[in-house]
């Protein structure tokens, strides 16, 4: 019986240790998003515009709006974070994309992209801006990315 039980306690706890080891390079990966969340609700609702912005199943439209979306929340997220208070900013608000950009150093494409981006949504404009849904889902992703850098 001892013998049986020394071969199963290695089996037993192999599930236990791949789990962790999943949950802490999933954390290493993602970076802090766990802990940043009750801190930056905006990182939240970026999250989650930037996972409808990959969904292929919606619109081109809707997609796009999304990564702006993504986008906007994160330099909003980053302009709080340096004290501007925004409860009186309309949404969306001229200047917070540029500040929260400059703020996170995104390259020069990314705040290219994210002009596009912004120009578009304001217009109201029927036509895609002149970036594909591919580009807007990797500027916005890069922007979460740095986002979540520069707040942990």
């Amino acid at each position: 019986m001892n013998r049986l039980m020394n071969q199963l306690l290695p089996l037993l706890l192999m599930p236990a240790a791949f789990a962790v080891i999943g949950f802490t390079l999933g954390r290493l990966i993602r970076g802090c998003r766990p802990k940043c969340d009750a801190r930056y609700p905006r990182l939240v609702m970026s999250s989650i515009y930037l996972r409808d912005a990959h969904n292929s199943a919606l619109s081109q439209h809707t997609r796009m709006w999304c990564a702006f979306e993504s986008i906007y929340f994160c330099c909003l997220e980053v302009v709080v974070a340096r004290g501007l208070d925004v409860t009186e900013l309309g949404h969306p608000a001229a200047g917070v994309m540029h500040a929260g950009l400059t703020s996170m150093a995104a390259s020069p494409d990314e705040i290219a992209t994210a002009q596009l981006l912004a120009e578009w949504v304001h217009e109201t404009n029927p036509r895609l801006p002149g970036v594909t849904v591919g580009e807007a889902c990797k500027v916005a992703k890069s922007v979460d990315r740095k986002t979540t850098r520069l707040l942990s």
